[in-house]
């Protein structure tokens, strides 16, 4: 091989190499970085079985289009465990019999990127609804909007850390809106 066509095939494969660097890997949401680990023992505990089923109709757009937003699916995932952790209802789970559903729908989600301060936001807003599983009525909503911003060095970890991050934020404003404002009656 000559010379100049080794040139050309090393600088090929060094900017190969910092793409990859500069994108980084395109993954779903860390659940442990989504996931509120709030385990209050003054917090109110709420003497009801919780059973955490996927919303449907909340958006899945991909921003900008090679990087992922949050899913409905990454969200009841870390609304289970964020649950399930703050130990706020007598039971948590997918599956079988309790006293109410809970869903969580994406009703917006909008990064802005600052690249000239290295500066990701991302600002979420979700609707959680819960249901009494024996009449079928929703007996309590909310909806949370929450910012969270990061400053990771790399582009694509800004936005994925901005996003993991607005749902930890979301998350855990909800939790805390449950624990304070959950009518005694029900």
């Amino acid at each position: 091989m000559s010379r100049p066509l080794l040139k050309s095939i090393f600088l090929i494969f060094l900017l190969g190499i910092f793409a990859s660097f500069i994108n980084g890997c395109q993954t779903h949401g860390n659940l442990g970085n989504m996931t509120p680990n709030i385990t209050d023992p003054g917090a109110r505990v709420i003497n009801k079985s919780v059973r955490v089923v996927r919303g449907s109709g909340g958006i899945n757009t991909r921003w900008p289009n090679w990087y992922e937003n949050l899913s409905d699916a990454d969200l009841e995932a870390a609304l289970f465990a964020g649950l399930k952790n703050s130990g706020i209802f007598s039971a948590v789970t997918r599956e079988g019999e309790t006293d109410l559903d809970v869903s969580a729908i994406i009703l917006s989600q909008r990064s802005v990127q600052d690249n000239s301060r290295l500066e990701t936001r991302n600002t979420l807003k979700v609707g959680y609804i819960f249901v009494d599983r024996k009449s079928g009525k929703a007996i309590w909503r909310e909806t949370i909007e929450t910012e969270f911003g990061s400053r990771a060095l790399l582009a694509h970890t800004r936005y994925r850390e901005a996003c993991e991050g607005g749902a930890h934020e979301n998350l855990s404003a909800f939790i805390k809106a449950l624990s304070e404002n959950w009518p005694e009656t029900l």
